[in-house]
């Protein structure tokens, strides 16, 4: 499997679907395939009968990946099916990239757990969403259980030795004829995809899940791309943040979401929140809580400078 195309991939569907996702839509499976001319596999499964509806916004989707990737004409092929009832199992090749979370009608939950997370191996392997932001991937558990895992991971942090940090970072502009913007004056954190802690042969990363219409953090167990992957918005690049050994662990929940953590190390705070820096349509930047980037800051108290979205 060609690891850009894959990125790629998951990032224009990402953007193709973001209007796209309509009540009835149950799952999303993708696959890329190895061949000479690469071609990828869309299969959208509908909960009820296809309609005209159903059948025009995946026609969109289509249309809009083609384009996206046909920077060289013929450079891709593309293989879309559209499956109402169809039963929830990926074939050969697939993952999920949308997968709706269903309330389950015979049991009773306090208010703002009536829904099911999903996990794979016990972790939250979240991938990009789409249109009302929920979330995907195979094998069910709990939301409380996942959280309490996710918990538990990050605790076991404390006495790790890091001996260094590299991420995936995301820009704050995008390209405006001199190229994307990686820094302002006015943000005075980083702005990743996720990060990477190296604590010798060792290694543990943090990015962001879905939850039930926000992002919050997640220790992630998933592979990432290599730097030859990051181009364009992202780039991979070491990162100047803290090391020596973990000496404390903090976490914030917001809105139900785990929202922010911080990191003792050697005595500093390193305080990471879930968030994204938002471009206006007149050039200003807004920085926006509970969304879909890892937000660093070396020093917390900036972070009760920002004004919050």
């Amino acid at each position: 499997m060609d690891a850009e195309l894959w990125t790629r991939l998951r990032l224009s569907l990402q953007r193709a679907m973001w209007e796209s996702v309509t009540s009835d839509l149950r799952g999303v499976a993708i696959a890329l395939d190895d061949a000479e001319r690469p071609a990828f596999r869309v299969r959208f499964l509908y909960a009820g009968a296809v309609g005209d509806l159903q059948e025009e916004l995946v026609s969109l989707v289509e249309t809009y990946l083609v384009s996206d990737f046909n920077e060289v004409p013929d450079s891709l092929t593309t293989s879309f099916s559209v499956i109402p009832h169809a039963a929830r199992e990926l074939e050969e090749g697939e993952h999920w990239f949308f997968l709706r979370w269903e309330p389950e009608a015979e049991e009773s939950v306090r208010p703002g757990h009536t829904r099911r997370a999903t996990a794979a191996e016990g972790h939250g392997t979240y991938e990009s969403g789409t249109g009302d932001r929920e979330a995907l991937t195979s094998g069910t558990i709990e939301i409380d259980d996942w959280l309490a895992r996710q918990r538990n991971l990050l605790e076991a942090l404390v006495g790790v030795t890091v001996t260094s940090w590299d991420g995936v970072e995301m820009a704050i502009r995008e390209d405006s004829g001199d190229g994307p913007q990686f820094t302002d004056p006015q943000v005075r954190f980083l702005q990743l995809a996720w990060l990477r802690l190296r604590s010798g042969p060792d290694e543990q990363t943090i990015g962001v899940y879905q939850g039930d219409g926000w992002f919050g953090l997640c220790v992630e167990a998933a592979g990432r791309p290599s730097p030859q992957d990051c181009y364009g918005i992202m780039r991979w690049r070491a990162l100047d943040l803290p090391v020596g050994r973990i000496d404390g662990v903090k976490i914030d929940f917001d809105e139900g979401t785990l929202a922010r953590i911080t990191l003792t190390i050697d005595g500093r705070d390193l305080l990471l929140v879930a968030g994204e820096v938002c471009e206006t349509l007149d050039g200003r930047l807004e920085v926006h809580r509970l969304d879909e980037s890892v937000l660093v800051f070396r020093d917390p108290v900036e972070a009760e400078k920002v004004h919050w979205m």
